[in-house]
């Protein structure tokens, strides 16, 4: 063999391992924007279902996971400016809502003994950008708006 042929066999191999590298990377990006969709419909589903027992324990939070419980029930006041969402399909927002026991295969809920403000965070998985700090911003928000003191006049 030539100097010129293995430059170019060495020159064939670079773009090979180019364009194959190119399609590796594009195919990783393409399932972890997939299942960071599918792993956003578990944290709003949560966020949901968080704000649902909340509402139904007089604004407290669940303190552990068995006290979670929701149906079609609205969360509190219709008025969206309060910061957080007031039905179900507003909280999903065009995903689909799943069960608890499924939600919590991803979504880990750090939950506070004296029922305040639980964390929601993922247990490993991708997920959008912004929905993490979405539903933990509904909840610091029911917080505030059902479990602040409100000064007596004086």
């Amino acid at each position: 063999m030539t100097e010129r042929t293995v430059k170019k066999l060495l020159l064939v191999g670079f773009i090979v391992l180019s364009a194959v590298a190119y399609w590796w990377a594009g195919t990783v990006v393409r399932q972890t924007r997939i299942e960071a969709g599918v792993t956003d419909g578990y944290i709003r589903s949560v966020g949901w279902m968080l704000l649902c027992a909340a509402e139904r324990n007089g604004g407290a939070f669940p303190s552990q996971a068995d006290e979670i419980w929701c149906t079609e029930v609205s969360a509190g006041s219709s008025n969206k400016t309060l910061g957080w969402p007031c039905s179900a399909d507003d909280a999903l927002a065009g995903k689909s809502r799943v069960s608890l026991p499924e939600a919590l295969k991803r979504v880990a809920i750090s939950f506070d003994p004296s029922g305040g403000i639980p964390r929601v965070g993922v247990s490993g998985r991708s997920s959008g950008a912004g929905t993490l700090d979405a539903v933990n911003g509904w909840l610091s928000a029911w917080e505030i708006a059902h479990n602040t003191p409100v000064d007596p006049p004086q």
